[in-house]
């Protein structure tokens, strides 16, 4: 089967101003390098079979390449993300045009609730673990459990550390039982909370974390896409039965996100879980 993937190219992505404790207008992207590293990724997509959907991007909005916080796609639905800073507020009126034109039903999250779509929602089948504090809130949680009514809410927790601003950076599904995850995001009851949702979890280490962005992931099959990997981390996942690819996102990392980031997947409505080989 193959998986509905979006993307949005990085004709205009930057790091003009700063949200999160990553960004520094100071540090200068290389673009060219960043459409080098966007297009091998994309490569390595289509070359698994992937049906890619590309959007297109808006000048002005820099952080449009990482799609993923665009909102939730499932069936002929978009729940379209409402972002906490005002520097990507410009984004969803894009995104609402952009599905739209595809023939998606847009739907938005009632107001005043911020919502940043896979950004604090990871998903795997009809697993989800959801993570507020930073960015999402949880009137914009309510908003994604009447999207997908379905998805069972194994975990919800709290992000005290603004280096995770988004629980992408601190945790990835890597099949229906096993996390990968940096427990020091989250407080003891939230790590408790993880421990308790699933039958294995997969400790990351700091450098794995802060050099590689190692949760940031993308879940192929028995593949972890990744930026980079210590030889320990490498190890963990091997003994759990996965295989890792590299690709460098050093330019993105800039920006605060990496391959997860990159992407929108399609959510796997009632019974298709199964049949689904892409982690969200």
């Amino acid at each position: 089967m193959l998986t509905r993937t979006f993307l949005c190219p990085p004709t205009f992505y930057d790091v003009t101003y700063s949200i999160n404790p990553f960004m520094d207008p100071r540090v200068k992207v290389d673009r060219v390098l960043a459409w080098r590293q966007w297009s091998r990724f994309v490569d390595a997509l289509e070359g698994r079979g992937l049906d890619l959907v590309f959007i297109e991007p808006r000048d002005g909005c820099p952080d449009m390449v990482f799609l993923g916080d665009a909102g939730l796609v499932l069936d002929d639905r978009f729940l379209c993300s409402r972002f906490r800073h005002r520097e990507r507020q410009p984004e969803a009126d894009h995104y609402t045009r952009a599905f739209g034109h595809l023939g998606y039903h847009v739907i938005h999250p009632p107001e005043p609730a911020v919502l940043e779509g896979l950004g604090d929602i990871t998903i795997w089948g009809e697993h989800a673990i959801l993570g507020y504090g930073q960015r999402s809130d949880r009137a914009g949680f309510d908003a994604f459990r009447r999207f997908a009514p379905f998805v069972d809410v194994v975990a919800e927790v709290d992000l005290p550390d603004p280096r995770f601003y988004h629980l992408a950076t601190a945790i990835a599904f890597l099949d229906a039982d096993t996390i990968m995850f940096y427990p020091d995001a989250f407080t003891p009851a939230g790590r408790a909370q993880l421990e308790r949702a699933v039958g294995r979890a997969i400790a990351v280490g700091k450098r794995d974390i802060f050099d590689h962005q190692a949760c940031n992931c993308l879940v192929l099959g028995d593949t972890v896409m990744m930026d980079g990997c210590s030889g320990g981390l490498e190890r963990d996942l091997e003994e759990c039965g996965f295989r890792v690819e590299t690709y460098p996102m050093s330019e993105f990392k800039k920006g605060g996100g990496s391959l997860r980031c990159l992407v929108l997947p399609a959510l796997s409505g009632p019974g298709q879980a199964a049949a689904r080989k892409i982690a969200s």
